[in-house]
């Protein structure tokens, strides 16, 4: 247990591991199943959510008593435990990570806040 801003003791959270959310594009290719371990589903695969706060494409816990519950819940639940002191300045969780592939397989990955491009060895 933790104690929280309110005083309140908090369970505290486990280690958490989300479904990816796989979107196809044409453009999109295989290499990602090189970067990911969840297997991947058939076609070309453009982007792999792997820790989304979208309201449209929210990321789920995969394992657990907190299994299905999306990361705005948790982040309603456990604020602090999941951003620390800033936890109030944020109405939904501050990072997106989505590694993106193109029909070249160069590999980006997107926050909020940038683009982290990097090329897949052939």
């Amino acid at each position: 247990m933790s104690v929280g801003s309110s005083g309140k003791s908090e369970p505290l959270l486990y280690p958490q591991r989300f479904e990816p959310i796989y979107q196809d594009r044409l453009w999109g290719c295989r290499r990602l199943a090189g970067l990911l371990t969840a297997p991947l589903p058939d076609g070309p695969i453009g982007e792999a959510r792997v820790l989304s706060g979208r309201e449209d494409h929210p990321s789920r816990v995969a394992h657990g008593p907190l299994k299905g519950r999306t990361i705005a819940q948790l982040l309603e639940q456990y604020p602090e435990q999941l951003v620390g002191k800033l936890a109030g300045r944020f109405r939904r969780f501050p990072l997106l990570l989505l590694p993106a592939a193109t029909g070249q397989c160069t590999f980006g990955l997107c926050s909020s806040a940038s683009v982290l491009e990097i090329k897949i060895p052939q």
